[in-house]
């Protein structure tokens, strides 16, 4: 059984082998091929090729193009989205103060039953965070302003502090 074993292997070896070929073998086989073919000469780019490249002038960059729309116009454009930038920030700052307190105001302090090392349970008083619809409907709203930041197309930074 074991003989038989390594036969296989031996043969699946052999004919692995036999059939690869090397990339020298392929190279030239690929070179033949197109030498064969007539007016398909491409250009090959030699080690001096990319030195003289390097060492030479380097090419033009684009020529300079005239602004379409004259600098007073590029003023005026910053400055309208400065001012969006202001407007969008107060807004965020005033949606995230309303969150700020409405959190304050849902703390709660309530008396509840703990238990005592004794086993006994015993009234304390203790602060209890308690979601309110107040604090649910300031970070609403500002779910909100963030999904209308992003339908306006202004960036999401805006909305940070």
């Amino acid at each position: 059984m074991t003989v038989s074993v390594a036969l296989a292997a031996l043969v699946l070896g052999l004919a692995s082998t036999a059939a690869a070929q090397s990339l020298g073998e392929a190279a030239r086989r690929e070179k033949e091929r197109r030498s064969a073919e007539p007016g398909k000469a491409a250009r090959v780019f030699t080690d001096e090729d990319l030195a003289a490249r390097r060492s030479g002038p380097s090419p033009p960059a684009r020529p300079a193009e005239e602004p379409a729309v004259p600098a007073a116009s590029d003023d005026s454009e910053a400055a309208e989205r400065e001012k969006l930038e202001t407007e969008w920030r107060r807004r965020f700052a005033d949606a995230r103060e309303r969150i700020r307190r409405a959190e304050e105001l849902a703390w709660r302090e309530v008396i509840e039953p703990v238990l005592s090392p004794a086993g006994v349970y015993l009234p304390m008083r203790v602060r209890k965070f308690v979601e309110t619809e107040e604090l649910l409907a300031a970070r609403q709203a500002k779910e909100d302003l963030e999904d209308e930041l992003r339908r306006a197309g202004g960036p999401a930074g805006w909305g940070r502090e």
